[in-house]
């Protein structure tokens, strides 16, 4: 053989002959079947490890909420101050360096309105303590009271309560006893025409007050003030003392008023102590024979209410964190299968296209 011959047998050995079709078909089916088996195999962990495919679920908490009471405290005419008591149950748990935080925020708004921290005493395993922290809102509107146990800096426990009709809650000075009496088929006001003349009419204005309390109440004025149904001008106003009233009694007070005639009136009246409004109620006085006024005596409670708190017991996890920067919690270890399994597809590719 010459060496011409030689060299183009050595070329020839060391070329690879190309992969058959049958081959290709029988690599491909080896690689789908071990993408399958690794399917099989991430649900199977998925269902026999717990947290595989997520973060593993957190210890529980040192303490737990048990109940969340409020109380009202101090009460002015701009603001008032509740006091928040959680009854805490402390569990086997370590329990170091524990704080509450109280946080009182706008129902409408959103906006945080109030928050105190407070240092919580280390309680025996196994028994309840009970915890309180005070917030001052504006007397008005509604508030969503948030409750945060922390220990060492980390959220252990949390529940949230809500209060309506804050404005409702009146302070000492404004606080009395006396009301005007509500009938069911007669005004609060009434009024009797004394003296009808053509220009002027005497007009004798009789309101009922009852005290609901239990001791006497004295020192009070009543203040009527006769205005113009339409135009809202006062035409007259008179102010006479009451006589002390005795628990549970309605006592009449009288009193008389000098208006144009043949107009239409809104009798106003107001009940005073001390410079201080207690109460208000409104009548209507038709001296117009052709028109009349009437007073819509329907009101509506806006009385104060809170509402039953409930509480998050999820302490917060690597999962939470991952989301609240945007990603999707437990995608670790399922991302990485889904690489693997890309690239076992990829690879069959690339040998059924060489």
């Amino acid at each position: 053989m010459s060496t011409c011959h030689a060299r183009q047998a050595i070329a020839f050995r060391g070329v690879s002959a190309p992969m058959t079709a049958n081959a290709r078909w029988i690599t491909a089916g080896r690689l789908l079947a071990i993408a399958v088996l690794a399917l099989a195999l991430a649900g199977l962990l998925a269902v026999a490890v717990p947290g595989f495919m997520s973060q593993p679920a957190a210890d529980p908490p040192e303490y737990t909420i048990n109940e969340v009471t409020l109380e009202t405290d101090e009460i002015t005419g701009q603001t008032a101050t509740l006091n928040v008591t959680l009854l805490l149950e402390r569990l086997d748990g370590s329990a170091d360096n524990v704080t509450l935080a109280v946080r009182a925020v706008d129902s409408s708004s959103g906006l945080l309105v109030d928050e105190t921290t407070r240092s919580v005493e280390t309680a025996a395993p196994n028994t309840e303590v009970p915890v309180t922290a005070t917030v001052t809102v504006p007397r008005e509107g509604g508030y969503e009271l948030r409750s945060v146990l922390y220990a060492d800096g980390q959220r252990i426990e949390g529940a949230r309560t809500s209060v309506e009709g804050v404005a409702a809650l009146t302070p000492p000075y404004a606080t009395s006893t006396i009301s005007f009496s509500e009938f069911t088929y007669r005004p609060a006001v009434e009024y009797t025409v004394l003296d009808a003349g053509n220009e002027q009419t005497t007009l004798e204005v009789t309101s009922y007050l009852t005290n609901t309390g239990d001791q006497p109440h004295s020192d009070l004025e009543l203040e009527i003030i006769a205005r113009h149904a339409e135009a809202g001008v006062v035409a007259d106003r008179t102010r006479t003392s009451v006589r002390p009233i005795d628990p549970g009694r309605t006592v009449p007070v009288t009193t008389t008023i000098r208006v144009p005639s043949e107009t239409n009136y809104y009798l106003d009246a107001t009940l005073w102590r001390d410079d201080v409004v207690i109460g208000s109620t409104r009548g209507a006085a038709n001296l117009d024979p052709q028109r009349t006024v009437s007073v819509d005596t329907r009101q509506e409670d806006i009385g104060f209410n809170a509402e039953d708190f409930e509480t998050d017991r999820r302490r917060p996890t690597a999962e939470d964190d991952a989301s609240d920067r945007g990603a999707t919690p437990g995608m670790g270890a399922l991302g990485a299968l889904i690489a693997v399994l890309s690239a076992i597809a990829l690879a069959t590719y690339r040998q059924r296209n060489p």
